[in-house]
């Protein structure tokens, strides 16, 4: 399973991949959890093939609401390159 930081981590360029490609602004929060919610889920079928209790999706759907919100906070506090001091 993949570890918490590595999607706090991915999640903040595969939403600015998306929003190059044209993804409105107003959806990159939106986007980056949907993201760390699929990532969770998918790396839990990944490691645990078999079906999977309400308990498991729960916790599964929690943790990744968590990193995406993570992940935003953490795309929210890199200053851009436009807005950076020299």
């Amino acid at each position: 399973m993949i570890d918490n930081v590595l999607i706090i981590a991915i999640v903040p360029g595969l939403v600015e991949v998306a929003k190059r490609t044209g993804l409105p602004h107003r959806y990159s929060a939106i986007a980056a959890i949907a993201l760390a919610v699929s990532i969770a889920v998918l790396s839990h079928a990944a490691a645990n093939p078999g079906p999977v209790s309400v308990a498991t999706l729960a916790g599964l759907i929690l943790t990744g609401l968590v990193n995406g919100l993570a992940a935003i906070g953490l795309y929210r506090m890199v200053p851009k390159s436009d807005q950076a001091r020299v």
